[in-house]
């Protein structure tokens, strides 16, 4: 890229201001970008400084920034397609949320890895218009934050259409199978025709993540500018799990609502009133609004108190519980989106409904799911919530055990969600759980600490990293995360759950593993197992039903425990010390002899 075509902004942009302003951004604790997007970004920065007017290549940022060697191949290797994308979406966040504190921007333009510093006034050259769409509906001062983008135009290939669920670009991956391998691809490339002719004549509802409207007011103007930036980190927060569209901008609030109301989709408002109670204690109380009828649906209040009496780690503290309450699969706003929308609804509602049963484990249930994901693919080929969403309900339908051409199709799909959407962090949960249960343990553990990577906030994420790291025999660090689910939401994840009961199993407080396996009401396998396994420890007699019960979900797992234990991925220490609780209760385990577990 010459001088020449750039725009006239961005050459108007002196080096002292630019230099100013890429100091002030990586200082600044709110701008999302990690230790290596920092990094990339200051040598980027550098490079332009340095009268380098052209696109940086792919291959110099690997080597002189993250360290790869000089047998480095972008066509194999996509670190860096994958962290400028990151780059860009943190850039492009944080100016929608902050960009009224400067004068000036920092852009990377899709297809080349060059920064622009533009002034705010303008657009820099290049933008993607879905990074920042404009809502007529909602007045010249309102934007929307929208998902991540699906990749980079140029440098993200694209997927052909017939084999969109079967060989996902970039993936990474070798081609493994042969002729099954083949058979799994057309396998699922005629569900997706079948899926298509489908919707053609019988034709549904379509539903889109809802969009909100964050306002906020402070009982005391001194505490304006705090309120402020305790929205601000909110709006972020919310951006992160994805599972809405955020609405922010300049206009008073009176403006927002009166746009909000003719708000072509889903609206809602979240009003937050911002106060102290105590010298060194934030509190929010909160009500949850639907922004076209105006009607009450939630409301509430939070506040922390930390040992430490910082307000700021506070404030994230109360912004991390919020954001949970409203952002997550199961928190307010997607519930009421689920359960209002028609049960034969394709689109958001679908991926929801999903995600709800995976997580109660009705796998039962997941046959009327699986279709809609399907058909929901059909009419969007690029729904990385679906694929992502399809890809679990395939492994989660073989109750645990899934096959190799199960676990080949799963993999696909979940590295196609990613190679869609690298920052999806629904997309690295999926990975992680197929991954996980095909075998690969420390690929499943990679692809769960770059979900929490992307959203640190989502409590699904951390309960399902800690059920892939207890059952592999991580006691300590997944306990820390299962207690971390817990936290600030309704509905608590079930693997958090279940982590938290066997750690009690585990450490021999048998009577909080029976109590708290008996607040999971999944009717499971698992679930069943440890109310046995505690009061045959206990010597209940309890036990004996408990017993019945497990018996009647799996009729003979008692010659084929160690078989189920070991598909499930379940540590051998403590598949063994489970089975010594269920022989107390009266279950007759094949082989006899094994080992004591602690």
């Amino acid at each position: 890229m010459n001088t020449a075509d750039q725009p006239a902004s961005s050459r108007e942009i002196s080096h002292v201001k630019a230099k100013a302003e890429l100091a002030r951004l990586c200082d600044d604790p709110r701008f999302r970008g990690t230790d290596r997007t920092r990094s990339i970004l200051r040598y980027l920065a550098q490079r332009r400084f340095e009268g380098n007017d052209d696109s940086v290549k792919a291959y110099s940022v690997a080597i002189d920034v993250l360290g790869r060697t000089s047998d480095f191949d972008p066509a194999t290797d996509p670190i860096v397609r994958i962290e400028m994308s990151r780059l860009r979406l943190a850039l492009s966040q944080y100016y929608e949320a902050f960009g009224d504190e400067t004068d000036v921007s920092i852009a990377l333009p899709k297809g080349h890895y060059v920064t622009v510093f533009t002034a705010m006034a303008e657009q820099p050259a290049g933008a993607d218009d879905r990074e920042n769409i404009e809502a007529p509906c909602l007045g010249d001062d309102v934007s929307v934050h929208t998902s991540p983008p699906a990749g980079d135009a140029v440098e993200q290939p694209s997927v052909p259409e017939h084999l969109a669920l079967a060989h996902p670009a970039s993936s990474g991956a070798p081609r493994q199978g042969g002729r099954h391998g083949w058979s799994v691809a057309v396998g699922i490339g005629l569900i997706v025709a079948v899926a298509a002719l489908w919707q053609l004549f019988l034709p549904a509802t379509i539903t889109l993540k809802p969009t909100v409207l964050v306002t906020v007011t402070a009982d005391d103007a001194r505490m304006a500018g705090e309120a402020s930036q305790t929205r601000d980190m909110l709006l972020t927060a919310l951006t992160q799990f994805q599972t809405l569209i955020v609405a922010s901008g300049s206009a008073p609030d009176h403006v927002f609502h009166t746009a909000m109301r003719s708000f072509p989709q889903n609206a809602y408002t979240i009003d937050l009133k911002y106060y102290y109670a105590g010298e060194k204690t934030p509190h929010v109380r909160w009500q949850v609004i639907s922004a076209r009828g105006g009607k009450l649906l939630a409301s509430g209040s939070e506040s922390i108190q930390r040992d430490d009496n910082s307000p700021l780690l506070a404030r994230y503290d109360l912004v991390k519980i919020l954001s949970r309450r409203f952002a997550t699969s199961r928190g307010i706003i997607n519930t009421i989106e689920a359960n209002e929308s028609p049960q034969d609804a394709l689109g958001n509602a679908c991926v929801l409904r999903a995600e709800r049963e995976l997580d109660a484990g009705r796998i039962h249930d997941l046959a009327a799911s699986s279709a809609c994901l399907i058909r929901t693919i059909a009419v969007d080929p690029a729904n990385t919530d679906a694929i992502a969403a399809l890809s679990r309900v395939t492994t989660a339908q073989a109750g645990g055990r899934p096959d190799k051409a199960v676990t080949e199709r799963s993999v696909e799909l979940a590295r196609q969600a990613v190679t869609l959407t690298p920052l999806s962090d629904r997309a690295q949960i999926a990975l992680m759980m197929v991954q996980f249960y095909g075998g690969r343990t420390e690929a499943a553990v990679n692809a769960g600490r770059r979900a929490l990577e992307l959203n640190p906030n989502n409590p699904e994420a951390a309960a399902k990293l800690a059920m892939v790291l207890f059952t592999s025999g991580g006691w300590d660090a997944s306990v820390a995360l299962a207690q971390d689910a817990t936290h600030g939401i309704d509905v608590v994840p079930r693997d958090a759950s279940l982590v938290l009961a066997m750690d009690a199993y585990r450490r021999g407080d048998w009577t909080s593993a029976s109590a708290l396996s008996e607040k999971i009401n999944d009717g499971g396998f698992t679930t069943g197992m440890l109310r046995a396994a505690s009061l045959g420890e206990m010597g209940s007699p309890q036990a004996a039903d408990s017993l019945a019960d497990l018996r009647s979900i799996i009729p003979d797992f008692e010659s084929r425990y160690l078989e189920i234990m070991a598909a499930r991925r379940y540590d051998p220490i403590l598949a063994a010390s489970f089975a010594q609780g269920l022989e107390k209760a009266g279950a007759r385990i094949v082989p006899r002899n094994i080992a004591s577990a602690f």
